[in-house]
């Protein structure tokens, strides 16, 4: 039997009836796949180059035998382990939970063919949901399945495949996937014949120095050098620098050690960091504290982001916006005017008002008449800010006068600052002396807070 035997054979069967059977498990498997969008150093470039680059990897002799162990354990192969982490990889750098690794198959099932030579071997397209909330056993048993799917349907040429499902084309990436992961552990022998000594093309660390081509946007290569596992890792230059696959081969090696330490725990919580990357980004990037001014107050430090960049948007909400320049200049204006109405420092003035951009420029001009803001939400109870108002003693409260009707009656007055805003508009919007806010030092109150009151009155 020849290669061109099986390739008549191959055209008489796959066609017809048993051709559909193939390729209907497809259209159902991969209806609505998505293009695996990773983070990329560079942008994707609309043709791809084929610019490719590699890196070696290797798993320790510890790591090798726990996965060979636990795929026993769980029922597995050890391709279906590597491709259990390497999907969970590819969900989290891309945010993605239907994640599609292409891998290559032998396509080697009948007996007749297991000797012939000739070239064989076909693209498979293992499609997994990872799910963040099911356990890596359950993650397992679900790449078994797809796997074991797979396999029985290996006879359709990849290129059929593409042709038949027809997926949108793009010149800047491969169709269906993106990123291949491959196992290699087939025996690799030396062949011997009279006189002669045949052997493999260079050794991986020729093929290191030596590749320079891509086809995919990353593919995975593992080898069973019995022992340990060692890994290749091809990329496209266009898209990675070789920093990012380095860091990205040490996340995959995390993972893999996590998986195998507790398979009952659930996807979302294995770790991608080394405990010195988790020491850095934890600790050593959020070493940000800086000595605090304690002798300033927030509306002076305000004041000095004014100076810095006045014109820079300080405050958006919904389709409005203020500069600090403004945002500075209504808030003084506000602060004269409740300096005429007496407050200052340890005066409390409540807030009656909505999210809005009036809400920020009352905060600020308490702040700068030197008193101090008592937050009253208007959707709360009658009781309940009637309470407050009296508790607190405030003699102004800032509102809206479509707001009025939430506020209970107190002693004090209310400011419809929609309404009243052409009197307070008249008022120096300039910086400098603001009546008593001169007298504020960083001691005095700056804002009142209630609790919630559940268990009774609010405190």
């Amino acid at each position: 039997m020849q290669y061109g035997d099986f390739a008549k054979w191959q055209r008489r069967w796959l066609r017809g009836e048993a051709l559909e059977r193939e390729l209907e498990y497809w259209r159902k498997q991969l209806r609505g796949v998505e293009e695996l969008e990773l983070p990329t150093d560079h942008g994707r470039p609309l043709v791809k180059s084929y610019d490719g680059g590699i890196r070696k990897f290797v798993l320790c002799v510890e790591l090798s035998e726990k996965l060979r162990e636990v795929s026993r354990r769980e029922g597995v192969t050890l391709f279906m382990m590597m491709l259990g982490g390497f999907e969970i990889l590819m969900s989290r750098y891309s945010g993605q939970e239907d994640v599609a690794v292409g891998t290559d198959i032998a396509n080697r099932n009948g007996e007749e063919i297991e000797g012939l030579i000739g070239f064989f071997v076909n693209q498979l397209v293992m499609r997994v949901e990872v799910r963040g909330r099911e356990s890596v056993e359950e993650l397992l048993k679900k790449v078994r399945r797809v796997c074991l799917e797979g396999y029985e349907h290996q006879d359709v040429p990849f290129e059929k495949l593409v042709e038949e499902l027809n997926p949108e084309r793009d010149l800047g990436r491969t169709p269906l996937f993106q990123v291949k992961l491959v196992l290699q552990n087939a025996p690799r022998e030396g062949l011997k014949l009279e006189g002669l000594s045949l052997s493999g093309l260079g050794g991986e660390d020729q093929r290191a120095s030596e590749l320079q081509t891509a086809k995919f946007d990353l593919s995975v290569i593992i080898s069973d050098e019995g022992q340990y596992l060692v890994g290749i890792a091809e990329y496209a230059r266009d898209l990675f620098e070789e920093e990012t696959i380095d860091r990205m081969m040490r996340h995959y090696t995390n993972l893999l050690k996590a998986i195998v330490e507790d398979r009952q725990c659930a996807v979302a919580e294995l770790s991608l960091l080394s405990d010195e990357e988790r020491e850095q980004i934890v600790v050593e990037w959020n070493r940000t504290e800086t000595p605090a001014p304690v002798d300033r107050c927030v509306h002076q430090l305000f004041a000095e982001q004014v100076a810095l960049a006045p014109e820079r948007i300080a405050l958006i909400a919904e389709n409005q916006q203020l500069s600090y320049r403004e945002l500075n200049r209504r808030a003084n204006q506000l602060a004269r005017y409740l300096c005429g109405l007496g407050v200052g420092p340890e005066v409390i003035v409540g807030l009656c008002l909505e999210r809005s951009l009036e809400m920020v420029v009352a905060l600020f001009g308490v702040l700068k008449a030197g008193g101090a803001y008592l937050p009253l939400n208007p959707e709360h109870p009658f009781e309940r800010l009637g309470y407050m108002l009296e508790d607190a003693g405030v003699g102004v409260v800032l509102s809206r006068r479509s707001l009025e009707r939430r506020l209970p009656a107190f002693w004090g007055g209310t400011v419809g600052l929609d309404e009243e805003w052409e009197w307070m508009g008249e008022e120096q919007a300039e910086d400098g002396e603001i009546g008593p806010a001169m007298a504020a030092v960083a001691e005095n109150l700056a804002y009142v807070i209630y609790t919630s009151g559940s268990s009774g009155r609010p405190k």
